[in-house]
This record gives C-alpha cells, sequence and structure tokens, in this order.
C-alpha cells in the first residue's frame, strides 16, 4: 500500500523531496537497487501531469530516493497569490514489478511578491 506524504514550499523555489521506501513490516527499509521509478504531479486529482520527473536513487540499499524539482518546475504554475494544491504519486514502473510507493499533495504557496 502506498504511502502519504504531504509536502509544502513556495512557487519557483528548488525543492528536494527525500523518500525512504520501507518493507511491508513498515520500519525496514528496502533494497531498491535498480529500480526505476516515477513521480508525477497533477492540478487535479486523476488529472493530466503538470510535473514528471524520474527520480534519483540516493541511497539505494537503504530504499532513499529523491525527486529534485528546479525552480522551472514549478514557477510557471499559478500564480494568482493563493496556495495551489496539486496531486501527486510515485511509482514503481518496472515491467512485471509496477506498484504504487508514496501519493500526497503538494501545496505549492504563492510568494508574496509573485516574483
Amino acid at each position: 500500500m502506498a504511502t502519504d506524504a504531504p509536502f509544502i514550499f513556495y512557487r519557483g523555489e528548488d525543492v528536494a523531496l527525500v523518500f525512504t521506501q520501507l518493507q511491508s513490516d513498515g520500519v525496514t527499509p528496502q533494497n531498491i537497487t535498480g529500480w526505476t521509478i516515477a513521480f508525477r504531479a497533477a492540478s487535479t486529482q486523476y488529472g493530466a501531469a503538470v510535473i514528471t520527473k524520474t527520480p534519483t536513487l540516493t541511497t539505494p540499499l537503504s530504499g532513499i530516493f529523491t525527486v529534485n524539482l528546479a525552480s522551472a518546475d514549478t514557477s510557471s504554475l499559478t500564480q494568482d497569490g493563493a496556495d495551489t494544491t496539486y496531486y501527486y504519486d510515485i511509482r514503481r514502473v518496472d515491467s512485471g514489478s509496477r506498484f504504487e510507493l508514496f501519493t500526497g499533495t503538494l501545496t505549492i504557496k504563492d510568494t508574496p511578491t509573485n516574483g
């Protein structure tokens, strides 16, 4: 079952989202060496992706991987002075081993100066 992990950050920031994949016991890190993982974020639940990334396997023996969002990934998103919620999922996409790892929300705060 996927783990829910919400994040909050400002539009246009460089952000590293760090995840640790655990085994089914919920305690032991999963060795993710060789896994192919995909990140997608959409403006609505079940909507088309507005951001897609391939996470970096940071410390695969300990189950740690990172989704690096560059400022360019979010700087062109909604700029209306309000915080905007996006929905994301992270999946293992290896053939024969596809499954949902993490899901959640990205609350992207607009900057006070719209800069």
